[in-house]
């Protein structure tokens, strides 16, 4: 967290992120001395190339200004030419100051895209969109609804799919609409246990598979593996008996991690075809 000439940021930085050859690191700071520019007071999210030592800002207008709110939660893909990132601001396309929204941007071309804007008419109670991922490959984005436009901790139940690629949702409905799942879990600890979704690689036996929590018996959140379909791959009965707490799944899709919240706090992994019932 330096500037190109090797000056440390005068703000705090955190999250940072590699991408896939680990040429470039992604993270945020609430520095005013990384690249030049009116500073907005916010977060911003930020690369640092490795090779060049340059430091750029990612959370950019469509002329690489500072934008006129924050922009946090971010992830890059494995290619280091796309980050996707949360932003309030009200200068990007569809922006609405102190709503946040999920936007692409391509480091090369400098094009900006709001995604999340798609699905305004899928999750219409929500308060804004924020938790990108990318998958492995980087071909989607996979984010979620918040239910508090200040504070995207607190995620909302809509969980959405977009095709990077194709520039279009990876899902839609029968209408011909961009939609995606409103059954994710935010009940439990701390008003909610969700988490960012995490998407696989296409695995031997499934084309991808996107993990999430959700809401089971005695509204405790559990694991549920869903993909692009929208077949959830059935998880065996015992192992969603407490709160899941941070579950992951690697990128080849074979298998999964989690932690429990119970008496004692513990962590769990299995294969994903011992995890499931109905699979060898």
């Amino acid at each position: 967290s330096t500037n190109r000439a090797g000056v440390p940021a005068n703000g705090d930085s955190r999250a940072p992120m590699f991408n896939h050859g680990c040429t470039k690191v992604l993270f945020e700071s609430a520095a005013s001395n990384l690249v030049s520019g009116t500073w907005n007071g916010s977060y911003n999210v930020y690369i640092k190339d490795l090779h060049n030592n340059s430091t750029i800002l990612a959370s950019a207008g469509v002329s690489g200004q500072f934008l006129d709110s924050g922009s946090t939660h971010a992830a890059i893909n494995e290619a280091g030419t796309v980050v996707a990132f949360t932003s309030w601001a009200s200068d990007l396309p569809g922006g609405e100051l102190g709503r946040p929204a999920v936007y692409l941007r391509d480091l090369q071309s400098g094009r900006v895209t709001n995604v999340s804007s798609a699905y305004s008419s899928f999750c219409p109670g929500a308060k804004g969109f924020s938790w990108p991922n990318f998958s492995p490959d980087g071909h989607y984005l996979v984010f979620t609804s918040v239910n508090s436009p200040a504070n995207p901790d607190f995620r909302g139940k809509c969980v959405l799919v977009w095709n990077v690629n194709k520039g279009t949702s990876a899902i839609i409905g029968a209408t011909g609409r961009a939609v995606g799942w409103d059954d994710a879990c935010v009940t439990g600890v701390n008003n909610g246990t969700t988490f960012a979704p995490i998407m696989s690689d296409a695995t031997k036996i499934h084309l991808r598979l996107i993990l999430f929590t959700i809401s089971g018996k005695d509204r405790v959140c559990g694991i549920v593996l869903r993909d692009l379909n929208g077949n959830d791959i059935p998880i065996k009965s015992q192992i969603n008996i407490h709160q899941i707490l941070e579950p992951n799944i690697n990128s080849s899709g074979d298998y999964l991690s989690w932690d429990v919240y119970s008496r004692k706090q513990q962590v769990y992994a299995c294969k994903v075809d011992r995890c499931a019932n109905g699979l060898s």
